[in-house]
């Protein structure tokens, strides 16, 4: 396992999986006492609660229009804008043929995951966050330090590149205009 910190780096903020795990209880409007339920989730046995059919997310998740895969896979990494703001800033890693997207923060301490070293180990795709080395499974987001990344659906179509979120997604931050 990596260490967790680099001579240099920022200091901790402490994000923690409770906190990240709030943010998104707090994104999917969802009570914290309860587990968070995703679309499709099965219950554990024995459960008495069934999973919700409709949920906020349900609702407000959508497929986003990054842009061609022509030009979005001559780059390993970009940074996806999120109009919600950096918090919900999306990756797209173009890696061994294939486009991943997960927050674009490093849930430990909010690094840019966008400027971290991607490694095959073992056939595992990784990112590396450059702030303290905290390290990130591409397709499910665990860590081996027990953090999880929010990782993302992404679709090819018509040869475009889509990424399932509940916000606006750009190439571009918004706000600024694109100068032609």
């Amino acid at each position: 396992m990596k260490g967790p910190s680099h001579p240099g780096s920022p200091p901790p903020v402490g994000l923690s999986k409770t906190v990240n795990s709030v943010r998104h209880a707090w994104l999917l409007n969802e009570p914290l006492e309860t587990p968070l339920r995703r679309q499709g989730a099965v219950q554990p046995p024995g459960s008495d609660n069934p999973v919700r059919s409709t949920t906020v997310e349900d609702e407000s998740v959508s497929w986003r229009l990054i842009g061609p895969v022509s030009e979005l896979s001559k780059k390993q990494c970009r940074l996806i804008y999120s109009s919600d703001g950096r918090d919900a800033d999306v990756c797209l890693f173009y890696v061994s043929g294939e486009f991943l997207a997960m927050d674009a923060r490093c849930a430990h301490s909010g690094g840019p995951l966008c400027d971290g070293d991607i490694e095959e180990a073992d056939g595992v795709l990784q990112v590396f966050c450059p702030w303290h080395d905290y390290d990130f499974n591409l397709k499910t987001g665990k860590s081996s330090t027990g953090l999880q990344q929010q990782v993302y659906e992404v679709k090819l179509e018509d040869g475009n590149v889509y990424v399932k979120h509940t916000s606006e997604l750009s190439l571009q931050p918004f706000g600024q205009v694109k100068e032609h």
